[in-house]
């Protein structure tokens, strides 16, 4: 009995200019990074054999981001080539996080790029980096709930505390 060979899923992909910044970047730090696909294919590698924070690498600014390459080195779409192992665990990886069925290879690829390149350059995410609009619901939906739990209990105290006021 034949041994079926399972074949290396190709992606084609128009890149943004913050993309192909970060690609460029990739290949300068990895000297195993020869080319785009090879940049992208160990990205992919990365975020498969290590725990990747999705969340981190939507956050993430370089200061090579953009550096302005020309729009004809990327504008036209480009394909790659990713190992079917390490595209099965970075997919499943990326469907758990955030609970989807379907994923935006675009989108996951940027992701998995940013943390590359985050864990290249040994960059964190700074504080200062300004929370998005889910951030923002999530932290009012938790005050929210803190604050009907300290009206539960009757320690207004500490809600007129936190709003810098005094009880009517």
């Amino acid at each position: 009995m034949k041994k079926k060979e399972v074949s290396n899923p190709t992606f084609t992909v128009r890149f943004t200019a913050t993309d192909w910044s970060r690609i460029r970047r990739i290949m300068e730090l990895d000297p195993k990074c020869e080319n785009p696909s090879q940049a992208i294919y160990y990205a992919f590698q990365n975020a498969a054999l290590n725990e990747i924070e999705f969340n981190q690498a939507a956050k993430y600014k370089s200061n090579t981001d953009n550096i302005g390459y020309d729009p004809s080195e990327y504008s036209s779409a480009k394909s790659f080539t990713v190992d079917d192992k390490d595209w099965t665990t970075v997919v499943g990886k990326f469907k758990n996080s955030f609970n989807l069925e379907k994923v935006r290879i675009s989108y996951l690829t940027r992701l998995v790029l940013a943390s590359y390149l985050m864990k290249l350059n040994n960059d964190t995410i700074s504080e200062k980096v300004k929370p998005t609009t889910i951030d923002a619901l999530e932290l009012l939906l938790k005050v929210n709930n803190k604050a009907a739990e300290l009206i539960k209990t009757g320690q207004l105290n500490k809600i007129f505390e936190f709003l810098d006021t005094e009880p009517n």
